[in-house]
C-alpha cells in the first residue's frame, strides 16, 4: 500500500465513523418524534417536506449508484479508485441523514 492509499482508507474510516454518529442521532430523533404533530401540519410545511423528500430520493439513488459502482470497480480497478467511490457513497449517506434530521426537526417544531 502506498501512502496515498493509506490516506484514502483513513479518510473512509473517518467518514464511516461520522456517518454512524449521524445515523444514531437520527435514530434517537425518530424515537422522540411526535406522530400526532406530523398529522396536523399545515399545507405549506407539507410542501417543504415534499421538497426535502424529493431531494432525499435523488440522493438515495445517487448513493445506490455509487455503491454498486464501487462494488463493480473492486473487481477491475485499483484500491484508490474503489475507496474514492466508497467515500462518495458515504458522503451521500451523511447527506441523507442530514435530510432526515431536517424532516424530523420540522415535524417536531410544528
Amino acid at each position: 500500500m502506498t501512502w496515498l492509499e493509506f490516506i484514502a482508507v483513513g479518510s473512509l474510516g473517518i467518514l464511516i465513523v461520522y456517518n454512524l454518529k449521524t445515523s444514531l442521532a437520527v435514530k434517537k430523533l425518530r424515537s422522540k418524534m411526535n406522530v400526532a404533530k406530523a398529522e396536523k401540519m399545515a399545507v405549506t410545511e407539507n410542501q417543504e417536506l415534499l421538497g426535502v423528500a424529493a431531494d432525499k430520493k435523488r440522493w438515495l439513488l445517487l448513493g445506490q449508484i455509487l455503491f454498486w459502482l464501487s462494488v463493480a470497480m473492486a473487481f477491475f480497478a485499483s484500491l484508490i479508485e474503489v475507496v474514492y467511490f466508497l467515500d462518495l457513497y458515504t458522503i451521500t449517506s451523511i447527506y441523507v441523514n442530514y435530510l432526515d434530521k431536517k424532516v424530523i426537526k420540522t415535524i417536531n417544531k410544528a
